[in-house]
């Protein structure tokens, strides 16, 4: 899990207190320890020509290089090494830790005093840095899970092969997939922004328009078809919409998605209309037709020419079973007859 830039610096700010008691990784502690013994070891080098002027100035620097690489736990022990290596060192009497002159224990104490402030302004200076940092990272990450988020939704969007689209209040879309964009005949890119009136005839889109208002205006989700022109021909299309709304539930404008499904109703109206010629012949024909269930052998269906030889209405043949019309001798050959059914 990425961490938050609150609990970064918080963590931060913890292990600079294990520094204060010296229990954090010796890294942090190498470095300030590294810093001190180099500006000594300038400090030492400088000697004859400095002498007993600023003896302690120059470990301001380890101080504050310290406190900026690796916090204000390092930083205070750097300060705390370079005051007993200069006094030891290089305030008289040396090679003692006395302080011989009442202006050698001021100089001391602004010495402490000037390193605090440095030491405090270096640590804030560089907690900020991590902060910027952090923040930086945290918008990096957030970025590249947007761009995962976006990439994600396009290849579930135009991977389906129906149309999806999302469109605002004004029945602009806002997203399309290339499914959607063939039936205006153009591409996503050009169709964002535009509306059904500017691809659809203005019946059409009227009515397509009248159920997205529907849609956005009631809160509720729609199921209707819908009949658009496609490549010169009418196709048939069951849409599903949705409103689109905002994390404060606020309508947006709506989602939908839909199936062509012309080929399914020419299918439906062909198979009607062989039912309907079937059913115009049995109806029509001068021979007696019946359909009967072969597990009850009642009568289903029955034309007029079997009412007229039976002398019953079609009503009352269906109340009947076969063999209320069949003598018993004749009936183990009906059986025979429907046994293959």
């Amino acid at each position: 899990m990425v961490k938050s830039v609150s609990q970064a610096v918080a963590e931060e700010s913890s292990g600079d207190r294990h520094l204060l008691g010296f229990e954090g990784p010796p890294a942090p502690v190498l470095f300030a320890l590294a810093s001190v013994a180099s500006v000594f070891a300038v400090r030492l080098a400088l000697d004859p020509l400095l002498g007993d002027r600023s003896p302690l100035i120059l470990f301001t620097v380890a101080v504050a290089l310290t406190a900026w690489r690796c916090g204000f736990g390092p930083g205070l022990l750097a300060l705390a090494t370079s005051t007993a290596l200069g006094v030891f060192f290089f305030v008289e009497p040396r090679t003692s830790f006395a302080v011989a002159f009442p202006e050698e224990a001021l100089n001391l104490a602004a010495f402490w005093t000037a390193n605090a402030a440095v030491l405090f302004v270096t640590y804030r200076l560089a907690e900020g840095r991590t902060r910027q940092a952090l923040v930086a990272a945290d918008l990096r990450r957030r970025e590249v899970e947007v761009t995962r988020s976006r990439d994600l939704l396009h290849a579930v969007v135009d991977g389906s092969p129906d149309p999806i689209y999302v469109k605002d209040r004004n029945g602009a879309f806002v997203l399309v997939n290339e499914r959607t964009a063939r039936i205006f005949g153009t591409t996503p890119r050009t169709l964002v922004g535009r509306r059904d009136a500017d691809y659809l005839p203005q019946q059409v889109a009227a009515a397509v328009e009248a159920m997205d208002r529907d849609v956005m205006n009631g809160g509720q989700a729609h199921l209707r078809e819908e009949v658009v022109p496609e490549d010169g021909e009418l196709r048939t299309y069951f849409s599903s919409k949705v409103p689109w709304r905002s994390g404060t539930g606020e309508v947006l404008g709506l989602i939908g998605i839909s199936r062509d499904i012309t080929d399914r109703k020419r299918a439906e109206g062909e198979l009607a209309s062989s039912e309907a010629q079937l059913r115009a012949f049995f109806d029509a024909s001068v021979a007696g037709l019946v359909q009967i269930d072969p597990r009850t052998r009642r009568f289903v269906k029955v034309n007029k020419a079997v009412c007229d030889l039976t002398g019953y209405g079609a009503e009352e043949l269906l109340e009947l079973t076969l063999d209320d019309l069949t003598h018993p001798d004749d009936r183990g050959r009906d059986d025979g007859l429907l046994a293959p059914i």
